[in-house]
């Protein structure tokens, strides 16, 4: 009887704990074409980007949670002089808070500090930075996400080479709702 007793404590407990962590992939394709002034195209952008995490629900408004990223991108010119393709690696520790739900739909705000690195070109970014998150919940374990990368807040610095930036940024970019390309989706695995 003690050891029925202890196995449904062991699997009450598990489930209680298991139930908090969560799993979640995103991913983003585009295609971009720049143009100059005079309307003429100078290059195609292809840019692919996956970046897989864990997250941890501390109560039912906040979570936390770490996110790794890897992304490509080819710059071809048209005029077939330079052609410029960038891998990047990102590490990327996050909190999370839910503002609105309603029904099946979330809007968090996501607060995340972040490092992105291209070792070959000896290029790197940091910063911290505030994206809202919509998500849509299709069953208890199963959500899609999209961040609304048009708005935000953030802070960052650069290097590459021997060039140094930094830039403190608030509003909204109307060119992200428009460039497809830059539209990220994914998914979250409630365990």
């Amino acid at each position: 009887m003690k050891q029925l007793l202890i196995i449904i404590i062991s699997i009450f407990v598990i489930t209680e704990v298991n139930s908090q962590y969560y799993a979640f992939g995103a991913f983003k394709f585009g295609n971009i074409t720049a143009k100059n002034d005079a309307n003429e195209k100078i290059s195609t952008i292809t840019e692919f980007e996956f970046s897989p995490g864990i997250g941890y629900y501390i109560n039912d408004r906040w979570d936390i949670g770490l996110e790794l990223g890897i992304s490509r991108t080819v710059n071809k010119f048209d005029d077939e002089t330079v052609n410029l393709k960038t891998t990047e690696w990102s590490f990327s520790p996050f909190t999370c808070c839910v503002i609105i739900q309603a029904g099946k739909f979330a809007l968090s705000g996501r607060s995340s500090l972040f490092l992105v690195s291209d070792f070959k070109n000896k290029f790197y970014t940091t910063g911290i930075k505030i994206v809202p998150f919509l998500e849509y919940s299709l069953n208890e374990k199963i959500s899609l996400l999209t961040d609304l990368n048009f708005l935000g807040v953030g802070y960052f610095y650069s290097k590459y080479l021997d060039q140094k930036t930094s830039a403190l940024y608030i509003g909204a970019d109307s060119d992200n709702i428009i460039t497809l390309g830059d539209i990220r989706v994914g998914f979250i695995y409630n365990f």
